[in-house]
């Protein structure tokens, strides 16, 4: 890609990963203060989506030899470390194996790595079809039916996210090569705030249905209106996420670095969020006004996404995990 490509890339990746912080910081609050349960419901709705499309947008369709390597070394190998690491940080604040791995499901926010090595795997056999983006959303709208899979190796969430993920394969790479014309930005922008407005004023299901991990009867929903509202939140999904990658810049900037960190942003802030939890920093601040807790948590998430994306953070977390795992585990491909 070219370098405005990249650039407008890790501005969406900044953005998305502050919004996964701050959704993840105040979701203990929102069962307590509807407005800020109203923001997470907003920021559920398309946050995770996008990551999925950037995820397609950088995936190739090919996977034998070096990019079958790098999709073990960069996905299998980050999510085994960091299992590893919230099993300890379990064990430290309960004394036992979590439910997750009791039940083979993905430790909490690690179902995203999971479901990004499916959907590498997936994604040649979907290639081949006449209408893949397509057949993934009826892939997708059908899950919706199981009953029986819910966490189980993040396989609904897996269905329920790949239409976005292959999307994210599909869009042209001059989506993303040059700066949006002013009037496409303005577009843009009144068709996110329609979007989100609808999404609060008339989308009244719970935010439990933007997770994709329950099924339509898990959800209280039954019949074709299931796969309605659930066609409804993929539709607004998609506005909210392509509105976002119009609005961001295409020029790299001091904070482009904080994207291309995302990951490991993503993979550590879990750790810090469960010991605000376990030490008492929710019940501390629950009886302030929302607007107060919403301002503390948005600076709070910078602070997170600043120090975890430094290069301490990123050194540490490869040389002293991902690599020695990397070491142990993957061989190299055979030359061709």
């Amino acid at each position: 890609m070219a370098q405005g490509n990249l650039a407008k890339i890790d501005n969406a990746k900044l953005v998305l990963i502050f919004l996964v912080v701050l959704g993840h910081l105040i979701e203990p609050l929102i069962g307590r203060q509807a407005e800020l349960a109203t923001l997470y419901k907003v920021i559920y709705a398309f946050h995770m989506p996008a990551f999925a499309m950037l995820c397609g947008v950088l995936s190739k369709d090919i996977l034998c030899g070096k990019q079958l390597s790098k999709v073990v070394v960069t996905i299998i190998v980050p999510f085994l470390a960091f299992t590893v690491v919230y099993e300890l940080l379990e064990y430290f604040m309960h004394g036992k194996v979590s439910h997750y791995t009791r039940q083979f499901q993905p430790y909490w926010l690690l179902w995203f790595l999971l479901s990004l090595f499916f959907w590498r795997l997936l994604l040649p056999l979907i290639l081949q079809l006449r209408f893949p983006l397509l057949f993934s959303i009826a892939l997708g709208l059908l899950a919706g039916y199981a009953n029986n899979i819910g966490y189980f190796f993040g396989v609904a969430r897996t269905f329920y996210f790949l239409p976005f993920f292959v999307a994210g394969y599909l869009l042209s790479p001059s989506f993303f090569a040059v700066e949006p014309k002013q009037w496409v930005k303005y577009l843009a922008f009144v068709s996110a705030v329609l979007t989100a407005s609808y999404l609060v004023v008339f989308a009244q299901e719970p935010h439990h249905f933007l997770y994709g991990s329950f099924s339509y009867q898990a959800l209280n929903q039954d019949g074709f209106s299931a796969l309605l509202v659930r066609a409804e939140y993929y539709f607004i999904a998609f506005v909210l996420a392509l509105s976002l990658f119009c609005l961001v810049s295409s020029q790299p900037n001091a904070w482009s670095n904080a994207g291309r960190a995302s990951l490991f942003i993503y993979l550590w802030h879990g750790v810090l969020i469960k010991l605000l939890v376990y030490y008492g920093l929710f019940s501390a601040i629950a009886a302030l006004h929302w607007g107060l807790n919403l301002i503390l948590m948005a600076f709070l998430a910078l602070g997170i996404v600043t120090v975890l994306s430094s290069n301490f953070a990123l050194q540490f977390t490869e040389r002293l995990m991902l690599t020695p795992l990397k070491n142990i585990l993957v061989t190299q491909p055979a030359a061709k």
